[in-house]
């Protein structure tokens, strides 16, 4: 199973600075000791990130279908928030690969 790091009050996965990708770990061991790595260095945010599995992210934050104009017939389709933006009929760059 999938754990994350993750802001309690926006939902948001922890990511590395500098990275794309949301940071996933294979056990909640993982997870719990690259979280106090990370407050080692910043103590300021203890009290925002937790440990979740991906069910207990799903139940916690659902994800919404947003409203987006493809680009190439100009219909608007439902696409999911989280969706990265080189996989959304929305951007350009998903018509340029």
């Amino acid at each position: 199973m999938t754990h994350f790091i993750v802001d309690k009050t926006t939902g948001n996965k922890y990511r590395k600075p500098g990275h794309y990708c949301d940071s996933s770990f294979a056990t909640a061991q993982g997870a719990k000791t690259s979280l106090t790595k990370m407050l080692k260095k910043f103590p300021a945010a203890a009290g925002k990130w937790t440990v979740m599995s991906y069910d207990e992210h799903l139940a916690a934050f659902p994800v919404t279908m947003v409203p987006v104009t493809n680009l190439m017939t100009g219909k608007v389709v439902m696409e999911r928030s989280d969706t990265p933006r080189c996989c959304s009929v929305g951007s350009e760059l998903y018509w340029t690969m």
